[in-house]
């Protein structure tokens, strides 16, 4: 039997040059705890991918040239705090 799951990134932000956006995420005490895949590197492209103990997964593009931006997928909803702090909207 497999355990295979598809997880869909559904919820999206997008920050620009200059904006300063910050996903908190207490429940992570060690980055180690963190699973993180480069999906992509070139010179005017990061994409990865992490993958946090409790379910939680961010992918994370960011692109710099003559438009740069980085644009946050995740599968639950970021729960805008103001400032540019954001928390995760984890299922109970």
């Amino acid at each position: 039997m497999s355990t295979n799951k598809i997880v869909e990134l559904t919820h999206v932000l997008t920050t620009h040059a200059g904006e300063r956006k910050t996903v908190r995420t207490p429940f992570i005490s060690d980055m180690s705890q963190i699973i993180t895949i480069k999906l992509e590197q070139t010179s005017n492209r990061v994409d990865t991918l992490s993958i946090y103990p409790n379910g939680f997964i961010c992918r994370n593009i960011v692109e710099s040239g003559t438009s740069p931006k980085t644009v946050i997928m995740t599968n639950y909803p970021l729960i805008d705090q103001g400032s540019g702090i954001f928390d995760i909207d984890l299922p109970n």
